[in-house]
């Protein structure tokens, strides 16, 4: 709509008859950015979420062993949550997926991880991060000793945004439980 206005106006106070090249020009553009942006958000940018469902299903894979999974991230734990225990508020009396526990950690990372590994009782652990959350993780020296002794990278899920970065790392205990 604003190109149509500032094409209209410059019509109007342009000397000489409007030629169908200059009419076309502005909405042709506009068009273009708009197609160009659409499939790059549907394909490069994945819609602008970071690849939680993959992730999720990486840690379901890996647990071979039946015993369950314990998963802890930071902002990404609701997403983690709705994909790997699905409808579990639907019954408060039954829990549908009591091998799997999604938690929140908290900022304190050292306090968060400890907890986070205490409570895997005989289950895989793991742990998903967004780049910056990583970051943040490796500057708490205990934090990253913690995650490093305890679990190896299982793999990088990149996610490049127009604007940040999405990628996940998904780190998995060293052993079962």
């Amino acid at each position: 709509a604003a190109a149509a206005s500032v094409a209209a106006k410059v019509r109007a106070t342009a000397p000489g008859p409007a030629t169908g090249v200059g009419a076309v020009t502005v909405p042709a553009a506009a068009a273009t950015w708009l197609l160009v942006a659409a499939v790059l958000h549907a394909t490069v940018f994945v819609g602008g979420r970071s690849p939680w469902r993959q992730a999720a299903d990486l840690a379901l894979d890996a647990d071979t062993n039946g015993r369950g999974i314990v998963v802890g991230a930071r902002c990404g734990s609701a997403s983690l949550t709705y994909y790997l225990r699905p409808n579990h508020w639907l019954d408060r009396e039954v829990d549908p997926h009591p091998g799997i526990r999604v938690e929140h950690l908290a900022h304190d990372a050292t306090a968060a991880l400890g907890a986070l590994f205490a409570a895997a009782a005989g289950r895989r652990v793991f742990v998903i991060l967004r780049r910056d959350e990583l970051e943040s993780l490796q500057r708490d020296p205990g934090a990253e000793a913690l995650l490093r002794g305890e679990c190896q990278l299982l793999r990088v899920l990149p996610c490049p945004r127009e604007h940040g970065d999405g990628t996940l790392y998904v780190f998995g205990s060293r052993r079962d439980g």
